[in-house]
């Protein structure tokens, strides 16, 4: 069997690179096609490895694409804990998080089709790792900030912070998920950074506005 050195004679044997590319060749094909519009051989061929390194590394297929959902999940939840661990008050933790939300949407695209492609295959593979998608760290951080922003007077104190968390996930994860039909129904260009702007915005004031004490 031919070696990651036969298959590209420039590549340097680095097996830390070799995973990295694998995941991101990987992540780009299956957030355009989902888990079963992709092969192993697709994802080597973009890759630049042999095919074995797949089995080494991942096992097999769902391996692979279980440790790409890992991968942008992560990032996602290392945003969502930067935003509210810095923030200084409630109301900042809360427009922090949704400011982060926005801001990785729009340079993740593939999060953004790899979710809607979990969604459709109704999570039959997260449903077996629900640890991959755990919002508990994030939830454990935006309850201390909701009970702060209660003890302050600032903020009800009949929020539930599971439904808050859906909440602002769903408020900006529309504006990237349906930019394209949206634009054209509503008459909106979500592809403006001027109108995501605004939508921000808008999204944090109609936020904010709830959870205050009226």
């Amino acid at each position: 069997m031919k070696d990651e050195a036969t298959v590209n004679p420039r590549r340097v044997r680095d097996p830390g690179r070799t995973r990295r590319d694998l995941i991101a060749s990987a992540t780009g094909l299956f957030s355009a096609r989902g888990f079963d519009g992709v092969s192993v051989d697709d994802i080597v061929a973009a890759a630049g490895v042999n095919k074995r390194m797949v089995y080494h590394y991942f096992q097999n297929k769902e391996g692979l694409y279980l440790a790409v959902l890992g991968a942008v999940f992560r990032r996602l939840s290392d945003l969502e804990l930067e935003a509210l661990e810095s923030a200084t008050d409630p109301v900042e933790a809360i427009a922090g998080i949704l400011e982060a939300y926005f801001a990785f949407l729009g340079k993740n695209p593939e999060f953004v089709a790899l979710l809607s492609w979990e969604n459709l295959y109704q999570g039959r593979f997260v449903s077996k790792h629900p640890e991959l998608l755990s919002k508990n760290p994030a939830l454990t951080r935006l309850r201390k900030a909701v009970k702060d922003g209660v003890r302050r007077g600032i903020f009800r104190d009949n929020i539930d912070v599971k439904h808050l968390l859906v909440s602002l996930i769903s408020l900006c994860f529309v504006y990237h998920a349906n930019r394209y039909t949206l634009s054209r129904s509503v008459g909106l260009n979500l592809e403006s950074a001027e109108v995501l702007r605004k939508g921000l915005a808008h999204v944090t004031d109609l936020t904010l506005n709830g959870l205050r004490i009226s």
